[in-house]
């Protein structure tokens, strides 16, 4: 075999192409991978994140100015999250998919007694109310369109306690919890 058949053989069939994507914490982590991985199948995307160094960087990595945007925008914010699914929607016309996946773990505390309420309410605030934000404000484009796709990040934790900080691990029990019963 070639190498030009060897390559042809490795690249994916665009299976996201005309498709538009909005993804959260999309600047590193699982959200880079989540958004390299979208576009190499052919997806417009719109990264949404508060690193504004690191999403500026995902895009000119990408080198493709007309397809993958970056926005700065806090998903504990509403405001924020509503100003940028209608940032994409204007960007690229419409929005097919959006990925929750900003996420923020907590430190770890090993005796729940001793752990921080403080940092409970930002870890529910990032990984809970940040994911409502995004599934409030992708219905409103998706239901009218009769079509879209809403996935949420989450981890084992959800299903086998005792793996990470105790917010984390509450937040995933929330998430598990919505998509178990609102199917």
């Amino acid at each position: 075999m070639s190498t030009a058949n060897v390559l042809l053989a490795s690249t994916p069939t665009p299976r996201l192409s005309g498709k538009v994507a909005l993804v959260t914490g999309g600047a590193d982590g699982i959200g880079e991978s989540i958004v390299r991985l979208f576009h190499t199948h052919g997806a417009k995307i719109c990264i949404v994140d508060v690193q504004d160094n690191l999403g500026k960087q995902v895009c000119e990595s990408l080198n493709d100015e007309a397809n993958v945007v970056y926005f700065h925008g806090d998903v504990t914010v509403e405001e924020d999250v509503s100003h940028a699914v209608d940032f994409t929607v204007d960007r690229f016309g419409t929005l097919d998919i959006i990925v929750n996946n900003a996420g923020i773990s907590g430190s770890p505390s090993p005796d729940i007694r001793e752990a921080d309420l403080s940092e409970f309410d930002k870890v529910f605030s990032v990984n809970v109310k940040g994911v409502f934000h995004g599934m409030k404000h992708a219905a409103r484009i998706m239901i009218p369109n009769k079509k879209g796709s809403i996935v949420s990040i989450a981890s084992v934790a959800s299903v086998i306690g005792g793996l990470g900080p105790h917010a984390y691990t509450g937040k995933d029990k929330c998430y598990w919890k919505w998509h178990v019963d609102y199917k």
